[in-house]
């Protein structure tokens, strides 16, 4: 059985008080970045990208690696028993609450974490040696980009395996 999985709980951002606040507080606009960008943010990039520019009013829009911990995603994920240990390894670090279903020998999870934490357990999942495993999380990692933020593997190289899975593969630029 491979791992299902699916989003229960996204970010849900009150950007017209952060803005409110900001407007307040700073001299500056913390929307001119996303306001000026061609590229269709998601509302985890756009609130990303403000945070970056409450600090800085020339901060690049996007992902910044700094601050991918200030939004949290929850994931609600069936597996087999030994399919959930592994899985809850490679989440290491998040809070995580599981149980056992109608179904003999699976597991019901929810699983918590921070953009970072989600980014760091995907990799770890899309190459553990097992393939339910590295299917389990192509599925998560696809609920991600689904949900606008590809750019968190942005230095990842997609590896198709022969199992129908693909591995992520951080790349170095010299």
């Amino acid at each position: 059985m491979t791992p299902k999985s699916i989003f229960i709980a996204q970010p849900s951002i009150a950007f017209n008080e952060l803005l409110n606040a900001c407007d307040q507080a700073l001299s500056h606009k913390v929307t001119s970045g996303v306001d000026n960008t061609p590229k269709k943010l998601s509302d985890t990039e756009r609130f990303l990208s403000i945070l970056a520019a409450i600090r800085d009013a020339d901060a690049a829009v996007g992902l910044p690696p700094n601050l991918l911990t200030h939004v949290s995603f929850s994931v609600l994920t069936v597996a087999t028993e030994q399919d959930m240990m592994d899985i809850l390894e490679a989440c290491s670090g998040m809070a995580f609450t599981f149980t056992e279903t109608k179904a003999r020998g699976a597991l019901m999870s929810v699983i918590t974490g921070t953009v970072q934490q989600w980014r760091d357990a995907v990799v770890t999942g899309t190459n553990h040696r097992h393939p339910e495993i590295r299917l389990g999380f192509n599925e998560i990692h696809q609920l991600f980009v689904e949900a606008g933020l590809t750019a968190v593997w942005s230095n990842f190289e997609y590896h198709p395996n022969g199992d129908g899975s693909y591995l992520l593969i951080e790349y170095k630029q010299r």
